[in-house]
């Protein structure tokens, strides 16, 4: 499993682990994200099993990429409408 460190290591961006509705840890992340973040943490863990990667659009040019690793969820900034940007930050994520 990846955590916050390694994430950042690898993307330049911080990002929130959740697991079962909570955070876990935190890295690099201001503190309006982690609210926002908060927020839509207990509707992650609902997302069906085969959900893999994801985009969060909160407007107001806020998004999060959401990717899932078994049960543990990886939600980051991301300032692109680009997909496949966000997949190939998956590739990697799957290749460790």
């Amino acid at each position: 499993m990846v955590n916050a460190r390694e994430f950042y290591s690898k993307f330049g961006v911080g990002v929130c682990v959740i697991r079962d509705g909570k955070i876990l840890e935190t890295y690099l992340l201001g503190e309006d994200e982690i609210q926002k973040i908060e927020k839509i943490s207990s509707v992650i863990t609902t997302f069906p099993k085969d959900f893999d990667t994801g985009v969060i659009d909160f407007g107001e040019n806020i998004r999060f990429g959401v990717f899932r690793v078994g049960e543990t969820f990886l939600v980051f900034p991301v300032r692109t409408d680009n997909i496949a940007e966000i997949v190939r930050k998956r590739e990697v994520i799957d290749a460790t």
